[in-house]
């Protein structure tokens, strides 16, 4: 059988449209030019019969359409089959639509109802009426759908004018999925869904699931709306899925009657469709080469109502997060809306050496998706806790279903043997589960190579016997297997001793990395654009890329895993609590760990209230304190309890409170002793418990221990979360007079008069590079570069311990001063709308003041130790790069001391400018770094740094001022800033390229990573 489909949208017709009539013959002749004969001719409109509600000329509009049925009757003796959907130019919205535009977003749900549907439809009430007319025998299932059938077609009619209103915009629209229509389709009979609107202008996470649901159950998909002609094949959201999308010309631009096009598509049973577009030239619609397919494109294998595709509820399943993640502008959240493809390395087993262990074995886990089969039949894939395992597992099922292969999730957990037998029951619910129990044995059927096999969950520790026997039957049966193991300590044995099986021999091993720089940025991008039109904003950018330096500054100091739920945790808080800017403007990271604790808490204990377990958890952090202990045996914390529940009369079992505050990932139990999880949950919880002591006199001795010792992680964190939990100022005081008494033999360095260091080894060879390329390889090079500068100062502590006896005390030192200097940052841009102005200049001034100083002993202690220092660096290159020859050495030893000096003033500058960077405290960092060059440069370089507008006329000005007769020193420093805020926020190119011309910054395309530490 062969049907004609004329494809035709977005009529607008209204009273300037008279010259639609005279193109209704040529439209038939056009429509029919091809040497073929049909079975059936229909004609289809999806959408737009009028012009913007013109409502009176919807029977001219019908008249149009019947005439272009009625010329191809006349032509070829066939009445065809009309066929209209609704377009949002149908709609009546003249009168007031106030109160519709307030039902609209109770009906934009799935579970609006009828009251509602009714009168927001009732815009649409003289359409319904021309299509009754149009086509007598629909049949409309509710407001939202319609069918029509003929003898080779089925026609599913979707209704997305429904919630159109006259500002629409992309995104925001909705469309529930139609019935799945298991009725029996005649022989040879083909699925075809109709809608105005293509899949962009819905709500995201009802548009994937509708593109889901119609690949399961249609053949073709017929859009309008958007005037551009697909006379082919598309993929939309759903790549290699059984479903064709044709999106049509506009028919009638009433802004350019010259602008016109249709197309046909040519349906045969036996071979397939063919597509082709006519578009109006010279007084006629000729043939759009370019938008027609030159051959058919075969059916899918089945027809639209028996497809092998994800049923639509286990879709939602995939698509779900897991997890009680909610968002101001979302308050369900699915995982394509926060999901970033994880970065995995190569593992290198003792079973086997498979690769080097270097940067070349890193790879996106996207890629096991996208070159599937240039990956070993056999993959596992190792992973912590929370590393996202269970995410990767259902956006890879998604990403395998989308390119036409099969997949099938399985979790271990559910598995109770691996023995064939148990296997093929354990599939067959997996099958009814995600594809329909009816699509069992069509399942099953497929080859190997169209079926690919997931297992989460699974631990080679705990698995019954017989699980190589079941792994090796299911590696005969799929093309490949993915294997999610978790990590934990003793799992090398268990995977060794797998991997020595000859069926596995050929299995890639891979380990899930944490979260980079790149892939936090991406996440909190995500973030911040759920629920906006316009995700590309640069406002966006700025506030995403400050954010993503808040997180990694917290992140980054290894309290807790840089895993990607703990960043979601931690902006879903930030977002509850208060809003982002002022987050990102307090850079706060006692409240981002607050975050987590207290997200944990709300959502993991039932057994007391959030209020209740802080107090609880307080004077357990107390009780630790003072035994001076890291955690207690079981039978002293049930003691604690008993102790703690008389005191404040409470009726909590122990065993229920104590279960929960570990699966909540509190507390932790093993080996017969109770601690805290994370070394953060016990500095936070101790601070809160100091915060409440009443007396100062009881306060201040524990102050003193604290600030005494502040090199120390223990004690410098607890400092930041008091800074806070609560404002002291005799605390801010203490620290003030610790600071003061550092580093009394070094003055503040002056990077522009003359220093011992720079007239001894001076280099102008180091210069600022800025290597073009994408988002993420650029955030990895600033990181790169960010590594550099703090492994400077790790050396230079190094190296006083192990080679310069005299100063083995320096690394405690200028640890010491760096951690005051954090904290007293934290101080200050926590509570700057408290603390008066005189008191706020002190404590700028004095982390100015003390990071400066800091920086002069080291470039000092270079300057007095640089033989030794390239000594001890020539020796280091040795070992690394054994075959470098005498001349690649010499010129490394000629740059190493200046490079080494740059990236100790970057990674000072950079606490500096961490400590007091906030454009609320502009007024301040005025006056408290005013003065000489040096100051100034730490002004523009805190800018840079924490300031949304690019500070372009600062630093021409600067440039002219200060830098002109400078030495390399701020010059390279300050090029390697600029080259850093240009990584980390997006600026307009032309300014971009201004900035690098006059500072002479070399763009060179992007190679590798970290090409040279004087980089």
């Amino acid at each position: 059988m062969k049907t004609l489909v004329v494809h035709i949208s977005d009529i607008h017709l209204d009273s300037t449209s008279e010259h639609l009539f005279s193109r209704a013959t040529k439209i038939a002749e056009a429509a029919l030019s091809a040497v073929e004969t049909y079975d059936e001719i229909h004609v289809v409109a999806t959408g737009d019969l009028i012009n913007r509600g013109a409502v009176d000329q919807f029977a001219r509009a019908a008249r149009f359409i019947r005439s272009i049925a009625e010329n191809i009757e006349r032509l070829r003796g066939i009445k065809p089959l009309i066929v209209t959907c609704p377009g949002n130019h149908d709609c009546d919205f003249s009168g007031d639509q106030s109160v519709r535009d307030v039902l609209l977003k109770a009906a934009s749900t799935p579970d609006a109802s009828d009251g509602v549907i009714s009168q927001i439809g009732s815009v649409l009430r003289e359409y319904f009426e021309t299509d009754e007319k149009l086509s007598p025998d629909v049949v409309r299932t509710n407001r939202w759908h319609s069918e029509v059938s003929s003898q080779s077609v089925r026609y599913v009619i979707l209704n997305s004018a429904l919630t159109s209103s006259v500002s629409e915009k992309p995104g925001q629209m909705y469309m529930p999925l139609p019935g799945s229509g298991d009725a029996a389709l005649l022989e040879g009979q083909r699925t075809i869904y109709l809608m105005h609107h293509p899949f962009n202008w819905l709500q995201q996470d009802n548009a994937r699931q509708l593109a889901q649901h119609a690949a399961s159950h249609a053949d073709l998909f017929l859009m309008g709306h958007e005037h551009v002609s697909w006379a082919t094949t598309t993929k939309e959201l759903y790549d290699g899925s059984a479903i064709t999308y044709f999106k049509a010309h506009v028919l009638n631009d009433t802004g350019d009657i010259e602008n016109s096009a249709f197309q046909t598509i040519t349906l045969d049973s036996d071979e397939g469709f063919l597509s082709r577009s006519f578009k109006w030239s010279a007084g006629r619609y000729a043939l759009w080469d370019e938008r027609s397919l030159a051959q058919y494109s075969s059916w899918p294998s089945q027809d639209g109502s028996r497809k092998l595709a994800f049923l639509d509820e286990y879709f939602r399943e995939l698509s779900s997060v897991g997890a009680n993640f909610t968002h101001r502008r979302k308050s369900q959240l699915s995982l394509p809306d926060i999901f970033v493809w994880p970065s995995l390395k190569r593992a290198v087993t003792s079973a086997r050496i498979q690769v080097g262990a270097n940067e070349a074995n890193e790879l996106s886990s996207e890629e096991i998706l996208t070159r599937h089969s240039e990956f070993s039949k056999f993959i596992v894939i190792r992973g912590g806790e929370q590393s996202g395992k269970t995410a990767l597992s259902k956006v890879l099922a998604t990403g395998f279903a989308r390119k036409g292969i099969y997949p099938l999730l399985l979790t271990a957990a559910n598995v109770s043997s691996w023995r064939e037998k148990s296997l093929n029951e354990r599939l067959d619910a997996v099958i009814s589960t995600a594809y329909g129990k009816n699509r069992r044995d069509d399942y099953r059927q497929l080859h190997a190579s169209r079926k690919v096999l997931i297992i989460d969950d699974f631990d080679l520790a705990q698995v019954t016997q017989g699980y190589f026997e079941g792994l090796r039957a299911l590696r005969a049966h799929f093309g490949q297997v993915i294997l999610f193991l978790d990590s934990y300590p003793g799992l090398e044995v268990a995977l060794n001793e797998f991997l020595l099986d000859e069926s596995f021999v050929d299995a890639e091993v891979f380990d899930i990395l944490d979260a980079g720089p790149g892939n936090r940025l991406s996440l909190i991008e995500k973030w911040i654009s759920i629920g906006t039109q316009d995700p590309d904003r640069e406002e966006q950018k700025v506030m995403a890329a400050k954010l993503s330096k808040v997180v990694d500054e917290t992140l980054g100091r290894n309290l807790i895993p840089t895993s990607p739920v703990f960043i979601l945790i931690v902006l879903q808080r930030a977002e509850l609590a208060q809003d982002l800017d002022t987050v990102v403007k307090s850079g706060s990271q006692g409240f981002l760990y607050e975050s987590l604790i207290i997200q944990a808490l709300s959502t993991k204990v039932k057994a007391a209230s959030v209020v209740t377990c802080l107090a609880y958890l307080s004077h357990f952090a107390q009780e630790l304190m003072s035994l001076k202990l890291d955690s207690l045996p079981q039978s002293k914390f049930d003691e604690f309890h008993v102790r703690h529940c008389s005191r404040y009369a409470l009726n909590v079992p122990i065993a229920r409170l104590q279960e929960q505050l570990v699966d909540a990932g509190i507390l932790d139990q093993s080996n017969g002793n109770v601690s805290f999880k994370y070394p953060f949950h016990n500095y936070y919880f101790t601070a809160r418990a100091l915060s409440q002591l009443d007396s100062w006199l009881l306060l201040e001795p524990e102050i003193d221990r604290l600030v005494e010792s502040i090199h120390t992680e223990r004690n410098a964190n607890i400092l930041l979360f008091i800074a806070h939990i609560k404002r002291n100022a005799l605390i801010a005081e203490k620290l003030i007079s610790k600071a003061q008494g550092m580093f009394p033999d070094s003055v503040q360095v002056d990077l522009f008069g003359s220093h011992e260091l720079l007239n001894k080894y001076d280099s102008t060879t180091v210069r600022a590079i800025l290597r073009e390329g994408n988002r993420n390889e650029q955030l990895a090079e600033s990181h790169q570069a960010l590594l550099y500068a703090e492994a400077s100062q790790q050396e230079l502590a190094a190296i006083a311990e192990a080679r310069l006896k005299d100063k083995i005390n320096d690394a405690l030192s200028m640890n010491a001063a760096f951690k005051t200097l954090q904290v007293l940052g934290q101080i200050l841009r926590n509570h700057a709308g408290e603390i008066e102005r005189t008191e706020k200049l002190r404590i700028a001034s004095t982390c100015s003041k003390l990071g400066l100083k800091v920086l002069d002993f080291m470039l000092s202690t270079v300057a007095a130790h640089g033989p030794e220092l390239l000594e001890f660096r020539a020796a280091q290159l040795r070992v690394e790069r054994p075959k470098m020859d005498a001349m690649e050495l010499t010129e490394e030893m000629e740059n190493y001391l200046a490079s080494f000096a740059s990236n100790l003033c970057m990674g000072t500058l950079i606490k500096i400018a961490n400590a007091i960077g906030a454009e609320d405290l502009a007024p301040t960092l005025d006056d408290s770094l005013a003065g000489n060059a040096t100051n100034r440069l730490l002004r523009i370089v805190t800018h840079l740094e924490h300031f949304s507008e690019f500070p372009k006329k600062q630093l021409i000005d600067f440039q002219e001022d200060d830098l002109k007769d400078a030495g390399f020193l701020p010059n390279n420093v300050l090029r390697r800033f600029i080259v850093r805020r240009l990584y980390l926020f997006p600026a307009r190119e032309e300014l971009k390229r201004d900035v690098l011309d006059r500072f002479k910054i070399k763009a060179l395309p992007f190679k590798f990573l970290g090409q040279h530490r004087a980089n």
